[in-house]
């Protein structure tokens, strides 16, 4: 049987979807060149809750990390899953520091990371 396509989306402080559930999935299935990680806390966000962000928001930042995001999966299909991509290459305007790990990097997160 041929290799599926496959990416992980898993964000910083994610209340729905919470990082530590993720990282299991990612350890489990040997994923972590496959785990695009979105740095919420680095987003200065008000938002508490990154996970329906990429949906649901008035707010221009976040419309464009989600757009970001969205191309990111476009491609990965588009292409196969021959290229995983960085968000951050497709974020207008560009932020000013990256606010993607495409893939994950250092180690799995453990913790929640909920923003206070």
């Amino acid at each position: 049987m041929q290799a599926k396509s496959v990416i992980v989306q898993m964000n910083r402080g994610d209340q729905t979807a919470p990082n530590t559930g993720t990282t299991a999935i990612v350890r489990a299935g040997d994923l972590a060149d496959r785990t695009m990680y979105y740095r919420h806390d680095l987003a200065g966000q008000t938002l508490k809750n990154p996970h329906a962000t990429f949906t649901l928001t008035n707010d221009a930042a976040m419309r464009s990390a989600a757009r970001a995001q969205q191309d990111q999966l476009a491609i990965l299909f588009e292409s196969d899953g021959a290229l995983f991509t960085d968000p951050d290459d497709y974020m207008v305007p560009a932020p000013s520091q990256p606010l993607f790990e495409a893939p994950i990097v250092g180690p799995l997160p453990e913790d929640l990371g909920f923003m206070p």
